[in-house]
């Protein structure tokens, strides 16, 4: 399937010409001196193929791939072109840009949470020698990081043509899961405490639930890494001895038998972790190494987590005991209709055996419904507790505050001080109004308010006189105007009357000499 699916991708690739395929199959490494943008454009052609090929796999939720030669090279090789001999380059680049992170590599934040908490319960001078040990890998591993582009290359000990075998995170596919992980369980932890708690067993079967998958509980795992990266969730599990954490990557080979670890407890954050100061000191002389802050699981959390553990094993228990009564009955009805005699004592065992699965299963059925019940309990117990304690919180700062003012007896002295204050500032105020009031004459002032009212009625009438004057001068104007007016029209329709009789004159008297000729013909008839 592998070698058909990749092999689909060079072959739709318009980038595998014919003409540039026994480029791209050779050992093009030499041109990135010699011809750097065709050493470029196979090095894109290559990793073109790639990407698509991670994504096309991660459709089924795979995010950790195996690059080996076995499922990469072989699939690739033919007997024209032979095997890609500067493949490992194109891997290379894209761990460089962190498309590909190197599986050991991301669970480190695993390995240094075991370390911190290992030299925090140490009581001798070996731990502290195990952490300087961990700090040298840990920056001998930032030194030869794929970020840093020294990270040991993909390319196998044959050299040109082999693969190193190696897993790999696909980091756009590790995101996207582990974003649709956070955002669906925040949605849940707002329900209850007791929802943001969640044994391994249980984080494994919820997150396939979730995201309708199959995924290997490496895959799971590595979601949970990226989870607990980014100060998501808080995790615990049972402490990694010193040979397994200066060995790590050999440890992760073994990550299925890791993920089985039945102390792992995931807890979603629901708001603020709490912090607890983790010191690495060396014991002698009581100097510190270092110090960082920690969160942690506590022994409430762990118990919730087995609780709820237990809860999944017993829906399990109810889920297969359904089953098997379901099965015997299914028997007990064959063996019936065949007839026989055996058949049917064969028959009545059967259903003995589903009566004794039916009393099992109701048995569980009542366990599962009290565990429900206690869990139901712990969640109100928890809420009532926060409450209180939020409650009590209030309290404290109100005692606070009440001790900064100083108590009521402070606010009454306060208020009375204030009074009296103000008591003062009127009598003052009262005193300096009558001072004045004695150094003025009434009788001067009524004088000189009689002088002003007189002014201002003085101004009245002057301004009312101009007023009448100028509204008196407008009209006669008018009047004088429409006079004018009146004479002009008349002037003027006495000379359109004369000169209409001036027309009308030459008519006439040609009307006259036309009559005067008709009555000269009438003797001559006669």
């Amino acid at each position: 399937m592998d070698k058909a699916m990749i092999l689909s991708f060079v072959e739709a690739s318009p980038l595998f010409t014919k003409t540039r395929i026994p480029s791209l199959f050779s050992d093009y490494r030499r041109l990135e001196d010699s011809n750097p943008e065709g050493y470029e454009a196979n090095l894109a052609a290559w990793k073109t193929v790639f990407t698509k090929y991670f994504e096309a796999k991660s459709q089924s939720g795979a995010i950790v791939q195996l690059i080996s030669e076995d499922n990469i090279l072989q699939p690739l090789s033919s007997p024209h072109n032979g095997v890609p001999l500067a493949i490992d380059l194109a891997i290379d680049s894209l761990i460089a840009s962190g498309y590909l992170l190197p599986l050991s590599k991301h669970l480190e934040c695993f390995l240094l949470r075991n370390i911190a908490n290992a030299n925090h319960k140490a009581q001798n001078n070996s731990y502290a020698v195990s952490a300087f040990k961990w700090a040298f890998y840990k920056t001998t591993s930032l030194l030869f990081s794929p970020h840093k582009g020294i990270y040991p290359t993909i390319c196998g000990p044959k050299g040109p043509g082999s693969l190193r075998s190696e897993r790999f995170v696909v980091k756009p596919t590790l995101v996207k899961y582990g974003s649709r992980v956070n955002k669906a369980y925040h949605e849940k932890i707002s329900r209850g405490y007791i929802e943001s708690i969640y044994s391994w067993q249980l984080f494994y079967k919820e997150v396939n639930s979730l995201l309708k998958a199959s995924l290997s509980k490496t895959d799971v795992l590595s979601i949970l890494a990226y989870l607990y990266q980014n100060k998501l969730v808080v995790v615990d599990y049972q402490d990694l001895d010193e040979s397994e954490a200066e060995d790590f990557e050999k440890h992760v080979d073994t990550i299925e038998a890791f993920g089985q670890d039945p102390d792992l407890v995931v807890k979603f954050y629901m708001a603020s972790p709490t912090p607890v100061n983790v010191r690495i000191t060396d014991n002698t002389n009581g100097t510190k190494l270092n110090s960082q802050t920690y969160n942690i699981i506590t022994n409430q959390d762990k118990a919730v987590a087995r609780l709820r553990d237990t809860h999944l094993t017993l829906n399990n228990r109810i889920n297969g005991l359904a089953t098997q009564s379901n099965q015997a009955t299914l028997k007990a009805q064959e063996l019936v209709a065949r007839g026989s005699r055996s058949d049917k004592v064969i028959a009545k065992y059967a259903l003995k055996s589903r009566n004794m699965i039916d009393r099992a299963l109701e048995n569980a059925v009542k366990q599962l419904e009290n565990l429900d019940q206690l869990i139901s309990s712990i969640d109100a117990a928890i809420n009532v507790a926060q409450v209180t304690d939020a409650l009590e919180q209030g309290v404290s700062i109100i005692k606070s505050i009440n001790d900064q003012i100083g108590g009521v007896e402070r606010v009454n002295r306060v208020v009375q001080e204030t009074e009296e204050g103000i008591e003062s500032v009127k009598e003052m105020e009262d005193t300096i109004g009558l001072a004045v009031n004695n150094a003025v004459d009434d009788a001067e002032i009524m004088d000189e308010l009689d002088k002003l009212e007189l002014e201002e009625m003085q101004r009245a009438e002057q301004s009312l006189s101009d007023s009448l004057t100028d509204n008196l001068a407008d009209t006669l104007a008018g009047l004088d105007l429409t006079k004018q007016m009146s004479s002009v029209a008349i002037q003027e329709k006495n000379s359109k009357t004369k000169d209409s009789i001036q027309v009308e004159s030459p008519t006439d008297s040609k009307l006259e000499t036309h009559q005067q000729k008709e009555k000269g013909k009438e003797p001559m008839h006669a």
